[in-house]
């Protein structure tokens, strides 16, 4: 539950500091309450944007997509008007993005101070020295095969019991005999049938 709760914390926090619900209609990047604050494909990988639907951020916007026409377009000129047609500007700002690089527009939305991010994938994380230097990732003893293999750090970090990945599970089926014969109270020649006809590996 607590999980699932943090998941969700940024709308929440919307909520709880405005009592305003509208947040959680959203169903899809293409219908953003605010269309300024949604990921978009840009000709390389996906990026993060996250601007207020202010006019002062949609007015910055539209001069570092090269568009500041689009500022003074009657459907688009005011808060109000952007979340009504959210559809339309996703989309619009969808063909914008898409015709440049990735650090085309991370370098011209840096500069001018609007929190923004290339969506990492899973290659971009494996390969994240901080994800490692974090112990996110780490390296763990595989006995099946004789070697460590990268695998996700703990899910907790404590300062005082900070917790370690000692061994992996166990191989798929290895304790499942041990159980059967001495927990459940079968017999070998039970193994030996639930093995014939395919129960258990």
């Amino acid at each position: 539950y607590g999980a699932q709760l943090y998941l969700g914390a940024p709308t929440l926090q919307a909520y709880l500091s405005t009592g305003d619900d509208r947040l959680r209609r959203q169903r899809s990047r293409k219908e953003p309450v605010n269309p300024l604050n949604n990921v978009f494909a840009s000709a390389d990988r996906w990026l993060v944007l996250c601007l207020p639907n202010e006019d002062a951020a949609w007015c910055a916007l539209c001069e570092t997509l090269d568009r500041p026409e689009l500022a003074a377009d009657q459907r688009f000129a005011t808060a109000r008007s952007r979340e009504e047609n959210s559809r339309l500007l996703t989309e619009l700002l969808d063909d914008i993005i898409a015709s440049r690089p990735a650090e085309h527009w991370l370098s011209r939305w840096r500069e001018r101070g609007f929190p923004c991010a290339p969506v990492n994938t899973l290659a971009d994380l494996a390969a994240d020295p901080q994800a490692w230097a974090n112990g996110y990732l780490m390296r763990a003893y595989c006995p099946e095969i004789d070697q460590e293999v990268d695998v996700p750090g703990m899910a907790l970090t404590l300062s005082r019991t900070p917790g370690q990945i000692r061994h992996l599970g166990p191989e798929l089926g290895q304790d499942t005999e041990q159980v059967l014969v001495e927990v459940l109270g079968y017999s070998w020649d039970d193994v030996i049938r639930f093995k014939d006809k395919g129960v258990i590996l």
